[in-house]
């Protein structure tokens, strides 16, 4: 792995920190979990006290990654909001709609037609 600094030798003290414990190869040296990662980079973020959006934070994850070709599409169409969780709402109403339907028509046609009661006159 080719470290932080020399991609970036400006990074300051504090984030190489939060990388190389992030990067560890021991799995104990790591974050425990995404939680404590997250925390560590708030208060870094904090303590620079310049506010962060979230277009920054995207600009800055592509310079870290990116390789030296520039994207196809630019930073606006890998930044630009998927689809809201409506559709998943939509989907799973309408996987009950078919499983209850299905279920139903099940039951209809395996129920047991009922006896004929024969009525003698007297």
């Amino acid at each position: 792995m080719v470290p932080p600094e020399r991609h970036r030798p400006d990074l300051p003290d504090v984030l190489r920190t939060i990388l190389a414990r992030a990067l560890a190869k021991d799995r104990d040296q790591r974050y425990p979990d995404c939680h404590a990662f997250r925390e560590d980079l708030e208060q870094f973020i904090r303590s620079e006290g310049k506010p962060v959006t979230r277009r920054q934070v995207a600009q800055f994850v592509q310079q870290i990654t990116a390789s030296d070709a520039p994207a196809p599409d630019g930073l606006e169409a890998q930044a630009r909001p998927r689809l809201g969780r409506r559709w998943i709402l939509a989907a799973a109403v309408g996987l009950v709609v078919v499983l209850g339907g299905g279920a139903l028509l099940w039951k209809m046609i395996a129920a047991p037609e009922p006896e004929k009661v024969r009525v003698t006159p007297p």
